[in-house]
């Protein structure tokens, strides 16, 4: 998707400004191009910052290796010597920004789910963990607004949004939109619906994208606007955009 090539281009770019900064002086382990914005008066904690925040959107789990990933290779001892004291301390003078487990956006889509269902201990797979919170975020809007799923329309309107949500929560946490969407759909609608209306809802979804893509965002977009901030109002917005679908999309 754009915005994960996006986030990957930013951090391609904070790594490379990050190394040059951290190697400034030797030039002879920097990238032979012109670097114009390289400001060589930085002090070390600005250096060591930037490192750990690179390190850090790249997954590093500790101060060297926030380092490493950023300069790209691994730091010989001397160079870690030199550079170890700085940014142990500054990795240690910023512990909210640390991760509290490997993948941080898992916990958030836990806090989020755990707003609308009382059951979102869903393991650490990100496929697993898209379809789970796309099934319950579909049921909790089936529950306040139709109650149940009781013929074709609620099962076509509750399946669309549990293969949106399951795209949504894919880009969010990584994993399979196809396996996920399939996984949501069937404890949504259950086993055997899911069997049988699964290929026209997936047909549906993807012509949905391609000649109504204003739709498909906008349930995104509001699905993106309540996982960021899971509360009251937002739900809100989800449901009233269930009973739009349910009332005029057949």
């Amino acid at each position: 998707m754009s915005s994960k090539n996006s986030d990957a281009e930013s951090v391609a770019r904070l790594a490379i400004d990050v190394a040059r900064s951290l190697w400034r002086e030797n030039p002879k382990e920097l990238p032979s191009e012109p670097e114009p914005r390289l400001q060589k008066s930085e002090s070390d904690d600005a250096i060591a910052r930037r490192a750990i925040e690179a390190g850090r959107l790249l997954g590093a789990r500790t101060a060297r290796e926030a380092a490493e990933m950023t300069a790209g290779r691994p730091l010989t001892d001397d160079e870690w010597s030199g550079l170890g004291s700085t940014l142990e301390r500054v990795w240690r003078e910023n512990p909210k920004e640390r991760p509290s487990e490997p993948e941080p956006r898992l916990h958030q889509l836990r806090l989020a789910i755990a707003t609308v269902s009382d059951e979102p201990n869903f393991g650490k797979d990100p496929t697993g963990a898209a379809a789970k919170a796309a099934a319950l975020l579909t049921r909790a809007l089936v529950k306040k607004t139709i109650s149940t799923i009781g013929d074709e329309d609620d099962r076509f309107v509750a399946g669309i949004f549990a293969f949106v949500f399951s795209n949504y929560f894919t880009i969010v946490v990584g994993g399979s939109f196809e396996e996920a969407s399939v996984i949501a759909l069937r404890e949504v609608i259950g086993t055997e619906e899911s069997d049988r209306c699964l290929t026209t809802i997936g047909n549906s979804y993807n012509q949905m994208i391609h000649s109504k893509p204003k739709i498909t965002e906008a349930l995104g977009k509001t699905c993106e606007a309540w996982f960021n901030n899971p509360d009251a109002a937002q739900f809100q917005k989800l449901v009233e955009l269930f009973k739009i679908f349910r009332t005029h999309l057949r």
